[in-house]
């Protein structure tokens, strides 16, 4: 069915200045909504860097995957936005009055020559077939296809202006079908627009997906996000969504059945001459009023959870984030509740599934869509005007419209026939909006229980309590075991039995004397990092080891002033999770790696072993893609290995961007190496070397800078040298290294962890 052979429409009419309001409500929600998509397809952009590797591998197992497609559709959004956006400007800077897209000048604006040529309203007489199939009584306003198109060119329409073209009689038809097909899809009495007879079902099941989807996003909110006016906010704008549709509706509906007893109670409904359409007209403005007040609640809704929200938990972080380091301070990285609640958060506000773009999608094109939608219904009340043509009297009013004799007058009994039709359609409705409501309910009390459950629950090693909704154990993202508090010499397996196990997202243990690690640990499913701290380890084997099964989540492991000498077989296999990016060990006994670091840390971008008795290069860290490597402070004499010409050669990692060697007593370094253009910065301070090879020039060219300080080299540069490495040249003998004691902030834990 046509656009332009429907006679009914449905508008709400509002005074000048809640128009004026109303635009400016649109007008700002299209700026915050494509501000924020932009935005977001920026930030995704920018976690695609190489630089970003290490952050978007904390996201999730193949995460890194889905930026550039999540980027791209964000970017779709909001230059839809801006489209919309532009046509609003456009259109209001060209009529010189707040108007929306596609609409025409008022008639008020219109100069007189134009009104007389302008068609007439041509109201329908009694003998106008009246269609069978109106959806309701409240949406009819019986007119002619003239008179409706002069009304759209009035009040406007989401209809877009397609022109005929020129041509051939193929290309004529083609552009006619689409011309048609687009009307009945985006016209306003199209199956997407304000008109269409499927609206409230389309607007169901577009709600049914966005709880389904909110849904989601909620229970993932009380697993991974601590802040619990977050939760709180979020609980309040789910429950909200389920109960606000059904609510306005109820609201509308009984109105309309009291102006419906009304008009049957009315001793002139049975005369038609005395019908002026008043009832309809009123009818029609509580159907507007109902969709209109159905869209902005759930818009409004929908914008709080998908922008409000996201922006709370971003913002933090965006101003913290250092974008010429490419990195956060090490006072976040380096403190257990600020780094898990980083990567959780992360986890919670970025898309790292098919499945999640997918219900990030649809709250978004809702928005756009109630924004549309919106501005379609509203229209600035006009005062009456009127012109006379040559031909015809015009009176191009609203109130003209709505009294004229054409108005579609119903019997009794047609009534009785639409509202049986009606209370037909409401049953699936009413039941539908009956469960979104039940469900509304049962996710409030859910999330009251939680919070109860936390507050009566607590334990002392518990740093940072969450809420999620199915547990009775204390729920905890830190849970830190202090052997020395405790007073016993390792972890038991008993000793995690108090806690939930998939909310656990850092496990400190420390001061430990004989620490033999509980097989309890591959429990903690949710696990992001695992944190050793003056412990002396006994055993660490297979029953208890880190594998990508057991721990898909974790993405790092570090040993501070832990006594071993070599790394525990349990994270030393090929089954580790790929998540697992960055492995530190500092002040340590260790004398060795493992053969096999090579395969079994092949995914690590950060690996530190610092002030430990290691005194060679492990070759096989070439085959791993480490963008971060330091080996400072251990007793590296030589790298490289010998060949046949009496000259050395090493290779690194290709990925490799920061090498620190500095306070090792490194007499020289190898005549060749490879897969040197991606450091950016090298670190050689308070070495041994008093010369440097040739390729240190061409990695001069690549790097940022070269840090010599302290080294023999430097001590014995004449004077006209020591100016060409001064603080600002990039083979540097004056700048000391911002992490000069370690890239590891071992003071910093220290003082963190120290006994109490």
């Amino acid at each position: 069915m046509e656009d332009d052979a429907r006679p009914w429409i449905v508008v709400l009419d509002v005074p000048a200045w809640l128009f004026r309001v109303l635009w400016c409500f649109i007008l700002t929600l299209r700026v915050v909504c494509g501000g924020f998509c932009l935005g977001a397809s920026s930030v995704y952009w920018f976690l695609g860097r190489t630089e970003m590797t290490f952050y978007a591998q904390l996201l999730g197992p193949g995460a890194s995957k889905h930026l550039s497609t999540v980027g791209l559709t964000y970017a779709a959004i909001g230059v839809a936005h801006c489209y919309q956006l532009a046509r609003m400007v456009y259109s209001s800077a060209r009529h010189r009055t707040f108007a929306f897209e596609g609409s025409r000048l008022p008639p008020a604006a219109r100069p007189r020559q134009q009104l007389q040529q302008a068609s007439a309203y041509v109201f329908p007489d009694n003998n106008t077939r009246r269609r069978s199939s109106l959806q309701s009584v409240a949406t009819v306003v019986q007119q002619s296809h003239q008179s409706r198109q002069s009304y759209e060119n009035h009040v406007g329409t989401t209809d877009v202006a397609i022109q005929p073209l020129r041509g051939s009689m193929l290309t004529r038809f083609l552009w006619t079908l689409i011309k048609r097909t687009w009307r009945r899809l985006f016209g306003r009495a199209g199956f997407f627009g304000v008109e269409s007879e499927f609206f409230h079902t389309r607007f169901l099941v577009r709600e049914l997906g966005e709880i389904l989807s909110q849904l989601l996003q909620v229970y993932n909110s009380s697993t991974l996000i601590a802040r619990r006016w977050i939760n709180n906010l979020s609980v309040m704008l789910f429950v909200l969504n389920c109960c606000s549709t059904p609510i306005v509706e109820l609201l509308c509906h009984r109105r309309q059945r009291q102006h419906l007893h009304r008009v049957a109670d009315s001793p002139e409904n049975d005369d038609p001459s005395t019908d002026t359409g008043t009832n309809v007209s009123e009818d029609v403005d509580i159907l507007a009023l109902e969709r209109f007040l159905c869209l902005a609640c759930d818009l409004v809704l929908d914008a709080g959870q998908s922008v409000v929200i996201p922006l709370v938990i971003f913002m933090p972080y965006f101003y913290q984030f250092d974008t010429t380091a490419f990195s956060f301070p090490e006072q976040m990285l380096y403190d257990d509740t600020r780094y898990v609640n980083m990567v959780m958060e992360g986890q919670q506000l970025f898309v790292v599934s098919f499945f999640d773009l997918m219900s990030t999608l649809i709250p978004q094109y809702s928005i756009y869509s109630c924004l549309t939608s919106m501005r379609a219904l509203i229209k600035q009340h006009s005062t009456t005007i009127t012109i006379v043509p040559e031909t015809a009297t015009l009176e191009r009013t609203t109130s003209a419209l709505r009294t004229q004799q054409g108005l579609v007058r119903f019997t009794q009994s047609r009534r009785h026939a639409l509202a049986t039709r009606q209370r037909q359609r409401m049953v699936v409705r009413v039941v539908l909006h009956a469960m979104t409501v039940v469900l509304g309910g049962g996710v409030l009390a859910l999330h009251l229980r939680a919070q109860q459950t936390s507050t009566h629950l607590s334990d002392p090693a518990c740093l940072q309590a969450t809420c999620p909704w199915f547990t009775d154990k204390i729920a905890c993202s830190v849970f830190e075991f202090d052997c020395h508090k405790r007073q016993t010499a390792t972890i038991h397996e008993d000793s995690l039995g108090s806690i939930d196990a998939n909310s656990v997202g850092v496990l400190a243990i420390k001061h430990c004397v004989a620490l033999v690690m509980p097989t309890s640990i591959r429990q903690l499913r949710n696990l992001v990092g695992i944190e050793l701290y003056n412990i002396t380890i006994v055993s660490w084997g297979a029953n208890s080891a880190i594998t990508a099964s057991s721990h898909p989540h974790l993405t790092f492991i570090a040993f501070a002033r832990v006594n071993m000498t070599e790394i525990p077989p349990a994270v030393v296999h090929l089954d580790l999770p790929e998540t697992l990016v960055d492995i530190e060990v500092c002040v340590s006994n260790l004398t060795h790696l493992p053969e096999n670091v090579g395969d079994a840390w092949r995914a690590l971008n950060a690996l530190y072993v610092e002030k430990t008795l290691l005194d060679y290069y492990p070759e096989g860290l070439a085959r791993t893609a480490v963008q971060e490597l330091s080996l400072q402070g251990n007793r590296i004499q030589s790298l490289g290995l010998a060949t046949t010409n009496d000259t050395t050669q090493i290779s690194f990692p290709s990925s490799l961007a920061l090498l620190s060697l500095s306070d090792n007593p490194l007499q020289a370094l190898p005549h060749a190496m490879a897969a040197y253009r991606s450091i950016t910065f090298l670190t050689l301070e308070y070495t041994l070397l008093m010369e440097l090879p040739s390729w240190i020039d061409d990695v001069a060219h690549f790097a940022d800078k070269i840090y010599l300080h302290g080294t023999p080299f430097c001590d014995e540069l004449e004077a006209s040298a020591r100016a060409d490495h001064g603080a600002d040249a990039v083979i540097s003998c004056v700048a000391h290294n911002d992490r000069g004691r370690g890239s590891y902030p071992l003071d910093l834990v220290t003082n963190r962890q120290s006994l109490k």
